[in-house]
């Protein structure tokens, strides 16, 4: 699991280590259930079987929740979790369970759809990772919902390549057509490979929702109970990943983003956890 993490989601898997030891497999169990919800969603082009493995792995979450003995690594995992921790299972299945929607629901329409997507998706691990520290709080729960869907927001700009190539719309098409764009009409005529400079413009702003998020997360850093910090390490990944989004002028097709930051993001999560900051 902690090797999944590593090849899949290098940076979530930066910040669990800045996790108490104890808490670690935990937090991996859970962090490799969402990509598996993930890779479940991109197994096959037939919807078919993608549904059928989702469909699994709510049925092993429910599984666990009835005491079934678990025999799959994660289930296991996430089996101790839920003894030995508060997490709360009907997030773990509403992450598989959004996977399933996210398949039927076709292009998406408005940024509050879009939205809605990162919140079920990284604002989900973000209250999973405040169960693992115990903190119930509201001005927590809160921060945890913007940056989550900053985070969310920045996972869906930085697969835009792998999108167009599936011909997948989750730019919204009200941000589109805002621009004089149209889902079927975004790569440029006149130059094979390459996408209308309108497009960078859709990508600015939904960056700028998603640094608006961040923003508005890090507010109440005065206000959240000690160690929440732990939990939302991973904001500032997002805030040097906007910045260098910026610094590009939004073009996701630089070769740079396909580059990892092996020394300077993980470097900054170990200087946040120790200042207690994110």
């Amino acid at each position: 699991m902690i090797s999944t993490s590593r090849k899949y989601d290098y940076y979530s898997h930066v910040a669990g280590q800045n996790f108490p030891k104890s808490l670690q497999p935990y937090y991996y169990g859970i962090h490799a259930l969402f990509l598996e919800a993930l890779k479940s969603r991109e197994i096959s082009k037939e919807t078919s079987i993608c549904n059928t493995r989702l469909m699994w792995w709510e049925q092993s979450l429910i599984d666990i929740e009835k005491g079934h003995k678990a025999k799959e690594p994660v289930t296991r995992v996430l089996q101790e979790a839920m003894s030995k921790t508060p997490i709360n299972m009907n997030l773990l299945k509403r992450i598989v369970n959004y996977q399933m929607f996210d398949i039927d629901r076709g292009d998406i329409q408005t940024m509050k759809e879009l939205e809605v997507y990162a919140e079920n998706t990284r604002s989900m691990l973000l209250y999973l990772n405040l169960h693992l520290l115990r903190i119930d709080d509201k001005n927590a729960l809160s921060a945890a919902s913007h940056l989550g869907r900053c985070i969310g927001l920045c996972d869906v700009i930085k697969k835009i390549p792998f999108y167009l190539a599936k011909n997948r719309g989750y730019m919204p098409n009200e941000l589109l057509l805002k621009h004089n764009l149209h889902f079927d009409k975004i790569w440029d005529s006149r130059r094979e490979g390459i996408v209308q400079e309108e497009f960078f413009d859709v990508i600015l702003e939904v960056a700028a929702y998603a640094k608006k998020h961040l923003e508005l997360g890090r507010e109440f850093g005065d206000k959240l109970p000690k160690h929440t910090h732990r939990a939302f390490l991973l904001s500032i990944e997002a805030e040097q990943f906007l910045k260098d989004l910026e610094a590009y002028n939004f073009n996701i097709f630089e070769e740079h983003f396909r580059k990892k930051y092996y020394l300077k993001i993980p470097f900054r999560m170990y200087r946040a956890a120790k200042n207690e900051k994110f």
